[in-house]
């Protein structure tokens, strides 16, 4: 079992050198919850700590924002992406 850590440092509606765009944004999560079993915060502690989890996806991935920044002037477009990075951070408000 491995456990991949992604960082972002900020989701943004277009291409910027210091972000990501949100359709790639989006991309990249179907393509890691196809791969990857995606961990919240708490269960990245837990799996450290030995904890055994649930028959499924061998690999598990875990991301951060250290920002926690996704911007969007499209919900449509970036509101999943939205939805999960603050799932995987933990961050509703």
């Amino acid at each position: 079992m491995a456990l991949l850590v992604f960082m972002y440092h900020r989701v943004l509606p277009q291409a910027h050198p210091e972000a990501v765009e949100c359709g790639l944004f989006q991309r990249e999560l179907d393509l890691l919850q196809k791969k990857f079993r995606i961990l919240k915060p708490s269960q990245v502690e837990e799996y450290l700590r030995g904890k055994d989890f649930p028959e499924g996806k061998e690999d598990f991935a875990a991301l951060t924002f250290d920002e926690s920044t996704v911007t969007s002037t499209s919900p449509s477009r970036a509101s999943t992406a939205e939805t999960s990075a603050r799932y995987v951070t933990g961050s509703f408000t």
